[in-house]
């Protein structure tokens, strides 16, 4: 057989399963990768460090077992792949630490390799990347390496964004809304994943793309659209997930206005809402982690027998028996596990949808100023209704007022409280814009009374932006001297010193709540302040401390 090969490559190892025999090949020819293939459709290989390849039969082993039955330890610690139709690069343990981007050189450095391997066209997966980089689906080996794509003088990525590039969505729990329509201008990107298949202007990559021409031609001939799974922002815009990039990518190079979408909601995860979840849930949550430690703790057992049942057949029955009950117990925490997931979720979305008034708001009102520009006035706002009024506004600024029953009402900035007939001007009041919180007191409230009212409707203000994002200013109050008014870096900041007060005044100590004055310029040009003005307030903190 040596003497016949094209290229004289070496059999580097054997091992013998199930009574059969099966030649591991290092650096194999063409023949010695056609007669594995041939066995079982499938070939498990490994490129190591300087360049070497191995292959062998890959529906009869895997890279974590090979090496118990070989003399000569293929070094499975490096770059792995499997091929059966489809490309999978397991860089995951066993030692591997490649980057996305070396991921890359090697393939560039190793293609004419994987092309004798198999189809290079072919769609591709891979994850395990060092440093927690995101993994590869759904694209192929020939794409990701861009090669046709560049010959053609196409962009190498496309520059439409993803969810991820805004939002850390640890930061948020997922709410089920429904099905609504939306402005398809309002999706705005694509899948994490699925958007290196798709050009610049909404098309794909690969203009054969069975699925994609189906759709366009039933879209455009009339056919029903099926509400599109997307993610709603906080700032109502939208994302498709794993699912739905063919139909965005359709009716975005349709030129659709609008389309059903099942929209599920981001919203700012609630302390609350997660401890009452983990209390409710706790003795499932308690079974389920019990049961999960149980399942890691037979593996040792399990990898033993399977190594003994290759080599003795009496184990076989041990190792059958023993897996039986390892399956048995791994389809009781998946069970579980789905159940608690339908749970949360079923939990959380009462909560949610009832804390942050995901519910559908009201629309209020309407006012005509002076100079003929219409203002809508919203009560107990969604998020898209807050976007609403902030576009119009040069400085995307909202004022409102919140109630003492706690209704909120909100509308554009640039009409002042004082030119507002339409709400109580002797409510609770706020102003936001890109730059800053002010709370105007208007002689209505002391210091203490709007700093408690803040740290009250914490959660409804932060529907309009978070209170830790800009600085808080308050002016105004019954007890502040003049015009003077003091400024907070955040609402933790704010926390501290309505902490910091209550002390004081337990311990009956004179207090005064303007220990730290701030101009009111500020007000009238946001974002100015004086450093002299800050180093004065330095001061006078630690004197009255």
């Amino acid at each position: 057989m040596k003497i016949n090969r094209l290229i004289k490559s070496e059999i580097y190892d054997a091992f013998k399963k199930s009574n059969n025999y099966y030649e591991v090949f290092k650096n194999p020819s063409q023949s010695e990768i056609d007669l594995i293939w041939k066995q079982d459709n499938c070939i498990r290989g490994v490129i190591d460090k300087n360049g070497d390849k191995y292959i062998w039969d890959g529906y009869v082993i895997d890279h974590f077992h090979v090496n118990s039955f070989l003399e000569n330890k293929v070094p499975t610690n490096y770059f792995r792949f499997v091929y059966d139709g489809k490309w999978m690069f397991d860089l995951a343990y066993l030692g591997a630490d490649i980057s996305r981007e070396e991921f890359k050189k090697i393939l560039e450095n190793n293609l004419n390799f994987l092309d004798k391997i198999g189809d290079i066209n072919a769609e591709m997966s891979a994850f395990g990347f060092s440093n927690g980089e995101r993994g590869i689906l759904y694209i192929t080996l020939n794409d990701f390496l861009n090669k046709e794509l560049v010959e053609a003088g196409r962009l190498k990525k496309a520059n439409l964004p993803i969810l991820q590039n805004y939002y850390d969505i640890s930061d948020y729990d997922l709410i089920d809304i429904g099905i609504k329509n939306i402005n398809v201008s309002d999706i705005i990107g694509l899948g994490d994943g699925r958007v290196d298949e798709y050009n610049d202007d909404w098309s794909p990559k690969n203009p054969n793309d069975a699925r994609w021409l189906r759709l366009y031609e039933g879209y455009k001939n009339g056919d029903k659209i099926d509400p599109i799974p997307l993610t709603e922002t906080p700032d109502g815009k939208f994302f498709p997930s794993s699912d739905g990039n063919h139909r965005v990518s359709v009716v975005k190079t349709l030129n659709l206005s609008n389309v059903p979408a099942k929209i599920t909601k981001m919203v700012h995860k609630d302390k609350n809402v997660n401890s009452s979840w983990e209390e409710y849930a706790k003795e499932k949550i308690e079974k389920l982690n019990k049961m999960s430690q149980e399942y890691q703790s037979m593996f040792p057992k399990f990898n033993e027998l399977l190594d003994k049942s290759f080599d003795d057949v009496k184990f076989k029955k041990e190792y059958k028996e023993f897996k039986r009950k390892m399956d048995e117990l791994g389809n009781k925490i998946g069970d579980l596990d789905r159940e608690l997931q339908d749970e949360e979720k079923k939990f959380k979305n009462e909560k949610l949808l009832v804390n942050s008034r995901l519910i559908k708001s009201e629309f209020y009102d309407g006012y005509k100023d002076k100079y003929d520009s219409y203002y809508e006035i919203f009560k107990n706002p969604t998020s898209s209704e807050i976007e609403s009024a902030r576009k119009k506004e040069t400085f995307k600024s909202i004022r409102g007022i919140i109630e003492d029953d706690g209704t909120m009402y909100v509308w554009g900035g640039s009409l002042l409280h004082d030119e507002n007939p339409k709400i109580n001007r002797n409510a609770f009041r706020f102003s936001v814009d890109y730059r800053r919180w002010f709370f105007d007191a208007h002689y209505n409230y002391s210091f203490n009374e709007i700093i408690n009212l803040i740290i009250k409707y914490e959660s409804k203000l932060s529907q309009i932006r978070n209170l830790n994002d800009t600085p808080i200013e308050i002016y105004y109050t019954t007890d502040s001297v003049g015009h003077e008014g003091k400024t907070f870096y955040s609402i933790d900041d704010l926390k501290k010193q309505e902490l910091l007060q209550t002390s004081r005044l337990a311990k009956n100590k004179e207090y005064d709540p303007f220990g730290v004055h701030v101009n009111p310029i500020s007000f009238l040009y946001p974002g100015y302040y004086p450093e002299e003005l800050e180093e004065d307030n330095f001061k006078e903190d630690e004197e009255n401390e």
